[in-house]
């Protein structure tokens, strides 16, 4: 339903519950306050209004320190961008239960003069992440005047570039700037909170490149934002809280949203040093992905159309590939006995691939691996290795060898080949995951076998200091790997974690979430 009504030369656009100054006064009735200590430049807030108790405390918290003339309001311009990239509000009245917003349309006339953006007030109809703070704005800083931006995820990035350099023009340091946008939508709560340790360190860091691979509503937005911020020197990032609408659900459910409040302020940024990855069990030689850096979400996929490997991830990619999307790295293969080095928020990383030969060859092999992990020991900050087994079982001799490579400066090891799920052990502040199952089996041969098998796909956030780690079990139906049952998932968390083995009270464990947390 179309939420705009006409007012003499206006276009009278309803903010959520314009009508019900009831549900106003609850929402903006609160006792309690964030504490600022400092005035924010700008601030990332939820997209709706699912934790606006906590939205009101917030914006109270900033009034507390700042009273902005104008307040910019960036959100996600759902509408299909035959209006283009940019878009404001020309003749746009946004009514309120506490009344009509101020328009600074000097500064929506001048974008439009220097074709900065185009008014297009249809668009602001029902669009939640601009509406959704109209009322606060209204409650918090009635004397300010709104400048409204609708920003579409796929505009281009001369575009965006070109938005930041006129509002750095334009903008005053006592002017506020919000940014509208929910965090990793439509996955389950443990995929939410994966995805969100790279999305929070691109924000600490300011890592422009890293930006449109991450899981939120709107890139696009948080690119602009960011690099506004960065131009005006407010690179001091607290994060004040984080949700995920999982904590409101009574019963558990996949489809979920996280929500992050993160202010800025004068100062220099300080390095978050960190990466995630997405590691895996057994796959299958067709599987031709190796290392890959960041999953790219293509709109027009289709799986039915797909003939490679790929094909058989289409149970488990989520809404918008939402599973994969947002990981740093994703370790489905390397070179045998190599190694590929990378770097991400500070860490030099070398990913590496042991593999067993036949046996005469195989003590030069080991000789030979080992030395090169010391080598990449004395460069990297963190060193990653997949074990591939030939044959067999886990045996001694071969939890010596990867104990060994341990020894050597190897920070993560992760077995590949024996078709079954061992569980893991922490070893001299170091992971040695033995068996992570299956991921891919053959289709045509699992189809003719209706065969079934196991895994387990890690979630490993690593840091200098921790390792965070989400399991995510999964059963291979037919070659097709699919997420476990709830109540499996935490059977299988049960059996993979080796809490006994674990250092007595430097580790947290939250099965629920599937969820572990290791000092190194």
């Amino acid at each position: 339903m179309m939420n705009l009504s006409t007012d003499e030369d206006k276009d009278v656009i309803f903010a959520p519950y314009s009508s019900d100054t009831k549900i106003w006064d609850k929402f903006l009735s609160v006792d309690g306050e964030i504490i600022f200590d400092n005035n924010p430049y700008g601030v990332i807030v939820p997209a709706d209004l699912t934790y606006a108790l906590d939205i009101s405390e917030f914006y109270k918290g900033i009034k507390s320190v700042k009273d902005p003339r104008t307040v910019v309001i960036l959100g996600t311009n759902h509408v299909p961008n035959e209006y283009g990239d940019i878009i404001s509000c020309g003749k746009c009245l946004f009514r309120t239960a506490l009344g009509d917003a101020n328009i600074n349309f000097d500064l929506v006339e001048d974008m439009q003069d220097k074709n900065v953006a185009l008014s297009e007030d249809i668009n602001f109809i029902d669009e939640q992440s601009f509406l959704s703070h109209v009322s606060y704005i209204q409650k918090y800083f009635p004397d300010a005047n709104i400048l409204p931006i609708l920003i579409d995820d796929d505009a281009d990035i001369n575009n965006l570039i070109k938005l930041k350099n006129w509002l750095h023009d334009h903008l005053k340091g006592s002017d506020l700037m919000i940014l509208s946008m929910n965090f990793s939508n439509d996955v389950s709560q443990r995929v939410a909170d994966f995805h969100d340790y790279s999305t929070e360190r691109t924000i600490i860091n300011f890592d422009l490149n890293n930006v449109f691979d991450l899981s939120v509503s709107s890139n696009a937005a948080l690119y602009s934002f960011l690099s506004f911020m960065e131009i005006r020197g407010a690179k001091d990032v607290k994060n004040f809280l984080s949700h995920n609408t999982q904590d409101i659900n009574d019963s558990h459910v996949e489809d979920t949203v996280s929500y992050h409040f993160f202010a800025f302020f004068n100062g220099e940024k300080t390095i978050s040093k960190g990466i995630t990855i997405m590691s895996f069990g057994d796959t299958i030689e067709e599987l031709d992905l190796g290392l890959v850096r960041s999953w790219v979400y293509d709109k027009a996929y289709d799986y039915r159309q797909d003939i490679s490997a790929k094909k058989q991830f289409r149970d488990i990619r989520d809404d918008g590939d939402g599973f994969f999307v947002g990981t740093d790295f994703l370790a489905y293969d390397f070179d045998d006995n190599d190694c590929i080095d990378a770097e991400q928020n500070g860490l030099k990383i070398s990913f590496c691939k042991f593999t067993e030969k036949l046996e005469e060859e195989n003590d030069l092999n080991q000789a030979d691996q080992l030395d090169l992990i010391i080598q990449k020991s004395l460069k990297s900050d963190l060193i990653y290795m997949i074990y591939e087994f030939n044959n067999g079982d886990v045996s001694t001799e071969r939890s010596k060898l990867m104990e060994s490579f341990v020894e050597s400066g190897a920070d993560v090891i992760v077995g590949r080949g024996l078709n079954k799920i061992v569980p893991f052990k922490y070893y001299k502040g170091s992971l040695i995951f033995y068996s992570l199952g299956d991921f891919l089996t053959d289709s045509k041969l699992a189809n003719e076998l209706t065969s079934s098998s196991s895994g387990v796909i890690v979630g490993l956030d690593v840091s200098l200091d921790k390792f965070n780690m989400y399991l995510y079990p999964i059963n291979i139906e037919s070659g097709y790997p699919k997420m476990m049952d709830l109540a499996k998932r935490q059977e299988y968390f049960s059996t993979f974690v080796p809490i006994s083995d674990l250092p007595y009270g430097s580790y947290s464990i939250d099965a629920e979430k599937g969820f572990i947390s290791i000092s190194r």
